[in-house]
Order: structure tokens, then sequence, then C-alpha cells
């Protein structure tokens, strides 16, 4: 019989294995750069990687299998660089699923960029909807670690080794895109084409040249293109009450399950708003949905620290509807 295990041990666990990876990654990037970063790709799925997500990835699925005398071997572990390309369905599946991206973010970690992370996710698809995403777990280069419960209505963070857990620091009071820092992924031309070529920014553009006319100066809008979890982290977990920060996070390409369900549901825990591009509600049912079929969707999101922001995006984000080949 398949063991049951409670939220908190799974958290627990996460918390563990994500402080013996990224503590494993950083060793060798510092003790063994060359033979950490050899390009790879899987034979199953011919995923190109580097040595350190093959080993970051197995030293994550070694972990589960063997901490607590193997209490947790029963977990049946999901890795992504080896979910191949057949199509897996895992609705109905007894027992107790993670699943990892040990290093997300490796293009990052092989230039010495700090902006990877960590992640898992723990769920168990035979449980009723809204009760099937048990946990999350998502740790940065920094030290900080970052994890939510199925039961707990916050995300919190232990900020090193030994310290006692933290509530997040909270989100900015930003609520138009004018003034906004917004991030969109965009290291790869795919995903790059389809954040810059968004309807999102023309607007906004043009805004900015009216206030750099009328008052000579721009805009406070920033744009950066790195995103993903570490960004969906810093956004809710802001620095300083005084100084700027991450104000929303956006995809419009897609993102598979690996890459933003941790972050949407540490995000929506923190009270972030997280939608569709069109406005949908990413809820945690919806997160679930995706996460039966891990490698085939990919989801497409839009998380703002404001309802006032989101709405503002989404607005700003829909097509020029077209009449007769004219804008209307």
């Amino acid at each position: 019989m398949l063991r049951k295990y409670t939220s908190e041990d799974l958290c627990d666990l996460g918390i563990r294995a994500v402080r013996r990876v990224v503590g494993l990654l950083l060793d060798q990037y510092k003790e063994r750069p060359n033979s950490s970063l050899i390009p790879l790709a899987d034979l199953q799925s011919g995923k190109s990687m580097i040595t350190a997500d093959k080993d970051a990835e197995l030293a994550f699925e070694r972990f589960i299998d063997t901490y607590n005398n193997g209490h947790f071997k029963d977990i049946d572990f999901y890795g992504e660089e080896t979910l191949g390309n057949q199509t897996i369905d895992l609705t109905g599946k007894d027992g107790t699923c993670v699943l990892v991206d040990a290093l997300d973010g490796s293009d990052l970690y092989e230039r010495n960029l700090g902006n990877w992370c960590t992640a898992a996710t723990f769920f168990t698809p035979n449980a009723r909807p809204g009760r099937r995403l048990r946990a999350a777990v998502a740790g940065l280069p920094d030290g900080s670690i970052y994890y939510a419960i199925d039961t707990s209505r916050s995300i919190e963070v232990l900020r090193k080794p030994k310290s006692p857990p933290e509530k997040v620091r909270g989100m900015s009071a930003i609520r138009s895109a004018e003034t906004a820092s917004i991030c969109f992924y965009g290291q790869k031309v795919g995903n790059f084409l389809a954040g810059a070529e968004s309807a999102l920014w023309p607007p906004l553009f043009a805004r900015d040249a009216v206030e750099r006319k009328e008052k000579g100066k721009a805009l406070r809008l920033r744009i950066y293109n790195l995103a993903g979890i570490p960004m969906i982290l810093k956004m809710v977990d802001k620095v300083a009450k005084n100084g700027a920060g991450i104000d929303a996070v956006v995809d419009f390409k897609g993102q598979k399950a690996h890459d933003i369900v941790p972050g949407a549901f540490l995000a929506l825990k923190a009270g972030a708003e997280v939608v569709e591009p069109d406005g949908t509600p990413i809820t945690i049912r919806r997160l679930e949905e995706f996460l039966l079929r891990p490698n085939s969707e990919s989801l497409r999101y839009v998380i703002a620290v404001s309802k006032e922001l989101k709405d503002n995006i989404v607005k700003l984000n829909r097509p020029t509807r077209m009449a007769k080949g004219r804008p209307r």
C-alpha cells in the first residue's frame, strides 16, 4: 500500500531537498565549472541541457528516495529534464507525485547570472479538486527558500539555514502599467518575440513619447526580459517599502508546468493577481489540471501585485480590433 503524507511533511522534505540541490549547484560552479557546464542532450527527450541540470535532478531524486530511511520513496518523481516527449496523463493516479525543475534557468547559471532557482511541486492526483496541489518550494542562489502548503493562506521564506521562517515582506502598491516594473521571459528568440510583439507595449511607448515631449521626462515604466519563478518571488518579497520592486511578471508565449506552477501557487498564496492574458483567473484548480499533464500544455499568464495593475495590463494587451483593414 502506498504511503500517505501530510502536506507539512512534503513541504519539509521539499525544503531540505531544495537546500541540498542549491548548495550542490553553487559548489559545483565554484569547484568544477568545466565539468558542470558540459552541453548534453537527453537520449529520450532530445532536450538540450548541461551537466549541472542532470546532476541536480539526480541529486534531488536521490534525496527523496533516501531521506529519513526511505520514508518518502513512494513519491513518484517527475524531473523536467527527463519528462520525455510522450504525453503524460496523471489523472486518477494513486499516491503522491513531485514535479521538479532542479535547475530552472540553466542558461543564466551557465553564465554566472543569478536569476535561477530550484523548484518543486508536490501533488496528489486522485485527491478532490482544490486539494490536489499539496505544497510548492523554490530556492534561490542567495540561500532563500520560499514555500507554501495547500492549507496555508500565506507564503513563508527561510532566509538562511537554521534561520526561523518569516512571512514574505509583501508587494508594491503599484496600480498602473505606466509606473510599473514589468518582467517577461526573453532569452530565447521565440519567447522574446512573443513578449516584444504583444499589444501591451505600443500604447505605453506612445504615452512615454507624450510625457517626454510635454514634461521632458520618461515614464517610470521599466521592462526586464528576465522573468519566471525567481522574478515572481522577488515580486512578492519586495526588499524595502521605499524602494521600487517587481510589479508584474508576464508570459505571452506560454510555459510548461514545471516553469510556472510553483511560482503561480506561491504568488496566489502571497495575494498576487494570477490570470491568463485575457483576464481568465488562474486558480489553484487550474494549476492542478495543468499538473496532471505536465509535459503537454503550455500556460500563458499575467501575475501582478494588484487588481488594478492586472486589469490595466490585460486591457492594454488586447489586440486592436480590425474593421475593413483599419483599426477602430
